[in-house]
């Protein structure tokens, strides 16, 4: 459950949904830093939320 335990990530979640799926389109959207998108998308992963498609 903690992949969606922070707005964040359910923010994140709901671009990926729209299929807004680029990392720098999301941070650009979100005006936040990559670094801080790339984490929480990590999160997400870890809990099979979302999948890295090369």
């Amino acid at each position: 459950m903690k992949g969606f335990a922070s707005a964040t990530r359910l923010e994140l979640l709901n671009y990926i949904q729209q299929g807004i799926g680029n990392p720098g389109e999301i941070t650009r959207k979100m005006n936040r830093h990559r670094s801080t998108i790339e984490s929480h998308l990590q999160v997400l992963v870890e809990a099979d939320a979302v999948k890295i498609v090369p």
